[in-house]
């Protein structure tokens, strides 16, 4: 799967050897978990790994970068190894940025909300509506959580881990037993992000392509 079909899954709904960890424990430590994580948040930034593990757990991609969250809509999330990609989301739009292949897309940004386990850290209102809460047994030292969509979705269920009132993996599963793996660090919560820091800057000469409505905004990088 490529890094721009990871961060599809990911937005539009992200195991290492994660068979151990069963369903139907009590959700309600998990959820306390999240609900002092969440409590207060306007901004957040950090760091992240995220591996990729097909259907027979071989790992089959590893990247790094940071993200950026800020309510009510917007979000950024900077690729940096093994190769740059920039997906940002400015309220109305969802940009895919390729750096080396110099070319973007757009599409609104409702697309890719819909269901998404990372919407949650936003917005807590969708946890219930737009998700059944399953506990899970804990493990790795994390307590865990599952959210499975009530619609059709673009992954099965994503899995969050807490400990010490930090969100430290978010896991998606897909219907074909494909797993991607976020783990996070470095969180700093709410620090002051300017608003040019979800408006995607593309160089003169990258390729858009996609459904641009108004009012996206692109600023192009100029010397």
């Amino acid at each position: 799967m490529s890094l721009t079909a990871c961060l599809k899954s990911i937005l539009a709904a992200v195991l290492l050897g994660y068979g151990t960890i069963a369903a139907a424990a009590d959700p309600a430590p998990a959820r306390a978990e999240l609900n002092r994580f969440v409590n207060g948040l306007k901004t957040l930034t950090g760091r992240f790994e995220q591996r990729v593990y097909n259907a027979d757990r071989i790992e089959t991609e590893r990247a790094t970068g940071t993200l950026a969250l800020a309510q009510p809509r917007q979000f950024r999330w900077d690729y940096q190894d093994p190769y740059a990609q920039q997906i940002v989301a400015d309220g109305t739009h969802v940009w895919v940025y390729d750096v080396d292949l110099e070319q973007a897309s757009v599409r609104p940004q409702s697309f890719d909300e819909a269901n998404s386990p990372i919407a949650v850290l936003l917005d807590l209102s969708q946890l219930e509506q737009d998700f059944r809460v399953e506990g899970l047994d804990l493990a790795d030292g994390l307590r865990w959580m599952r959210l499975i969509p009530k619609t059709e979705a673009d992954f099965h269920h994503a899995d969050f881990g807490f400990s010490d009132q930090q969100l430290q993996r978010l896991v998606l599963t897909d219907s074909f037993g494909q797993r991607t793996e976020l783990r996070f660090m470095s969180w700093v919560r709410n620090p002051e992000l300017p608003d040019t820091h979800f408006q995607l800057r593309l160089p003169e000469g990258v390729d858009v392509i996609g459904e641009l409505t108004e009012p996206a905004v692109v600023t192009p990088i100029r010397d």
